[in-house]
């Protein structure tokens, strides 16, 4: 689950409208199939990182940079463990569309995420967020 905290006055009236892998927006039935309410549409992910996503949402601020990505561990050992994720880098920023609610963002490796050695990982094949 990946939350935005979006730190303006009228922020409380942002919502996240989806999430999608950014190498899938070639594809022209890009608007058909990701045209839903539900923002979990990554399936898989590496533990590595570097996936490219769009975070597409209403009420994110004008700057990517001033958007806050927080993202939730829903396996159940971790209890919903929050994580305040990296700050989305300058490319990330020159590939956003923020007029259109459209930001660009690489998800952090499990350990830039968390903080944690990737041994804490080692006993999952695979983590929800």
């Amino acid at each position: 689950m990946i939350f935005l905290c979006m730190p303006s006055a009228g922020a409380s009236d942002g919502y996240l409208t989806g999430l999608i892998p950014r190498e899938q927006e070639v594809n022209q039935a890009i608007s058909a199939a990701y045209n839903t309410d539900d923002v979990q549409q990554i399936k898989w992910a590496s533990y590595g990182g570097g996936l490219n996503v769009r975070i597409m949402g209403v009420g994110l601020m004008p700057d990517p940079e001033a958007n806050l990505i927080i993202m939730e561990c829903l396996t159940s050992d971790f209890n919903g463990l929050k994580f305040l994720a990296p700050q989305v880098s300058l490319d990330d920023s020159f590939q956003s569309q923020m007029a259109a609610g459209n930001m660009a963002y690489r998800l952090p490796s499990i350990t830039e995420l968390t903080g944690f050695p990737i041994e804490i990982f080692a006993p999952y094949s695979t983590l929800t967020f």
